[in-house]
């Protein structure tokens, strides 16, 4: 009897029915398979709509940019030195871009956008957006905040001067010693 054809049998049946989404079998597969195989297998029934590798959820995109700051008082926005940037399509949602640009402040990305070359957002954003009809500049912004990813480079206090290696994607926001937290913030708050 060989055991390693029917397993591969039963499991290739197994794959083939929780593929198809029968309940039935995924409850059956419990049994016969591994938990993390099964938990994979599950994995549509979470309704993502995208998957994405890991590298392309890596990197610091402008809208994690626009909330930081540096830990000394003041050091808002971050000046950005990109030496590689990533630009991957993402869907565009003008409704809900609309909705969060509540919260984005639009002189900090406007700034971040110039120190990475992209020059082509009006100086001040319109008071009100409609979805349908600004649907250019939407789509300018939606570019900036989603769609270009900082892979390395550096984030620049703007108090400070301090740098904030970014590597992978990461940006490093430690200090490397309480000495130097320390100092620096005497130094800030003296200015």
């Amino acid at each position: 009897r060989n055991q390693g054809g029917e397993g591969e049998a039963m499991a290739g049946l197994v794959r083939y029915h929780l593929h198809q989404g029968t309940a039935r079998y995924r409850q059956a597969a419990a049994g016969l398979v591994p938990a993390a195989v099964i938990i994979l297998w599950l994995l549509p029934d979470l309704h993502l709509t995208t998957w994405r590798p890991r590298e392309s959820i890596l990197g610091l995109n402008l809208l994690t940019h626009n909330f930081m700051q540096g830990f000394v008082p003041g050091s808002y926005p971050l000046g950005i030195e990109a030496s590689r940037v990533v630009v991957e399509p993402v869907d565009f949602d003008p409704a809900h871009l609309v909705k969060l640009l509540d919260r984005v402040d639009y002189e900090a990305l406007r700034s971040a956008s110039v120190q990475l070359g992209a020059t082509d957002l009006p100086e001040e954003l319109p008071v009100t957006l409609n979805p349908k009809a600004d649907v250019a500049i939407l789509k300018k912004i939606h570019r900036l905040l989603f769609e270009i990813r900082i892979e390395s480079g550096n984030l620049t206090c703007p108090k400070t001067g301090r740098k904030f290696a970014i590597t992978n994607g990461v940006p490093n926001m430690l200090v490397d010693t309480i000495e130097e937290a320390t100092k620096t913030v005497d130094e800030a708050e003296a200015d």
